[in-house]
C-alpha cells in the first residue's frame, strides 16, 4: 500500500520508476551543512507550536529546545531523539538532531521526524505526563513503549490533519517513515523468528530496497532491532490502538466528538498500558454521551 502511494507521487513528478526517483532525491534533496539542517528543524517546529492550540486543550507548561546531537555519539545514533525535561522544570526538554554527515540526510523527512520527536509527539506527551498533579509520581515517568511510541506515530499522522505537510515532498517524507516503521515489523520477525532466521545482511538489503536511509543509518537501525526484540513492533501496536479508540469514540459520539477532549483523555494520566487506555476512553465516551455503558469490541 505504501509503495503504491510512493509510486503515485513519482508519476506525478514524471518519474516512471519510484526507486530511481528516490535514488535521485537521496542525492539532490539533502542538507548542505549542519547549520542549514538545524534551521530547518527549528522553523518546522515553530509552525507546529502555533498550530497546537487548535487540536489540544491540554498543553505542557515546560518548553523544549532543538539542539545538535553530541559529537561523541552521533555516528552510531539514530536520526534524532528526544530527552525529557527536568522534573522540577529547571531544564527544558531537548530534541536532539543528528547532524553527522548532513549531506547524506534527506530534507523531505525533516518534518515527520520533528513531529514525532518534539510536537505533537514525544515532548507534548512526556512533558504533560510529568506535570500532571493527581497521579502517583511513578506514573508520571512510565516509559511504556506501546503508549509513548504509539503516540509519537499517531502524531505523525495528526500533523497531516494539522496541515503541516505542505507539498508532495513533505508527504513523501511521511510515506517513507511509514514504510520504515512497516519494514521493521518484517525485519524484527525475520531476525528473531526460529522459522525465518534472517541474517543482518538480509535485513539491511530490504531497507536499502524500500527506504531512503543511508548505509550508516540503516546499519544502526538493524543493530537496534537485533538487540531489542519486539520494541519496534510495540510502536505500531500503540498507534493502531489509539486510532482504533479514536474511531470508536467518533462513531459513538458523532457530533459530540471533540478531538481536543479526546487528546486530553489520552494524555491526562501519563503513559499507561493499552488496556488501561481502553478503560480511559470508555469513560471518556460515557461522560461525553451520558450513556451508562459503552462496550469496546
Amino acid at each position: 500500500r505504501i509503495w503504491k502511494e510512493i509510486e503515485t507521487l513519482a508519476k506525478r513528478h514524471h518519474k516512471k520508476d519510484a526507486r530511481a526517483w528516490l535514488n535521485e532525491l537521496m542525492k539532490t534533496k539533502t542538507f548542505k551543512n549542519k547549520e542549514a539542517m538545524m534551521q530547518v528543524f527549528t522553523n518546522v517546529l515553530k509552525s507546529a507550536d502555533l498550530a497546537l492550540p487548535n487540536f489540544f486543550s491540554l498543553l505542557p507548561k515546560t518548553n523544549y529546545e532543538v539542539l545538535p546531537m553530541q559529537s561523541y555519539k552521533e555516528k552510531d545514533s539514530p536520526a534524532a531523539y528526544y530527552f525529557s525535561p527536568a522534573v522540577d522544570g529547571s531544564r527544558k526538554g531537548v530534541f536532539y538532531v543528528n547532524t553527522f554527515l548532513p549531506e547524506i540526510r534527506e530534507t523531505f523527512t525533516a518534518k515527520v521526524l520533528a513531529f514525532h520527536e518534539a510536537v505533537p509527539g514525544h515532548h507534548l506527551q512526556i512533558a504533560i505526563a510529568q506535570e500532571v498533579q493527581d497521579i502517583p509520581e511513578f506514573q508520571k515517568h512510565l516509559g511504556i513503549t506501546s503508549f509513548v511510541e504509539g503516540w509519537a506515530l499517531y502524531s505523525e499522522g495528526l500533523a497531516q490533519e494539522m496541515g503541516m505537510y505542505k507539498d508532495d515532498f513533505d508527504l513523501l517524507g511521511r510515506q517513507i517513515y511509514d514504510m520504515w516503521r512497516s519494514l521493521r515489523l518484517v525485519v524484527d520477525t525475520g531476525i528473531h523468528s526460529s522459522h525465518y532466521r534472517w541474517t543482518r545482511e538480509q535485513a539491511i538489503e530490504i531497507f536499502e530496497k524500500y527506504t531512503t536511509k543511508g548505509k550508516n543509518e540503516i546499519e544502526n537501525e538493524i543493530d537496534r532491532y537485533i538487540t531489542w526484540p519486539g520494541q519496534a513492533l510495540a510502536y505500531k501496536i500503540g498507534e493502531q490502538e489509539i486510532l482504533r479508540l479514536r474511531k470508536l469514540a467518533y462513531d459513538t459520539l458523532k457530533e459530540r466528538f471533540d478531538l481536543k477532549e479526546f487528546h486530553k483523555a489520552i494524555l491526562q494520566n501519563g503513559a499507561v498500558p493499552l488496556s488501561v487506555l481502553q478503560n480511559q476512553i470508555e469513560e471518556f465516551i460515557q461522560t461525553q454521551s451520558n450513556t451508562s455503558t459503552v462496550s469496546v469490541q
